[in-house]
């Protein structure tokens, strides 16, 4: 049985890993960590300012997308380049 928090976590990796998928080049372990630290990154601002669209992650990821002003850095830096 999966934790309420765990959900969350889920969601949010998903939304990391289809909204900044991995040059084809990479191999998938490098694909695995980058998505890793992305959700390490990014899921408390998710939290924090996106909770409300959990588990859309289409809504997710536009929701940080229009708060990106507002993410911590860490963050932030994956939202960069959109």
């Amino acid at each position: 049985m999966l934790k309420p928090s765990s959900g969350l976590k889920i969601g949010v990796a998903l939304l990391v890993a289809l909204a900044f998928t991995a040059p084809a080049s990479a191999n998938l372990r490098q694909q695995r960590d980058q998505m890793r630290q992305r959700t390490d990154d990014c899921e408390r601002d998710a939290r924090r300012l996106c909770h409300a669209h959990i588990p859309n992650v289409d809504a997710i990821t536009a929701c940080m997308q229009r708060h990106v002003k507002q993410l911590s850095p860490a963050c932030r830096r994956h939202f960069h380049h959109h």
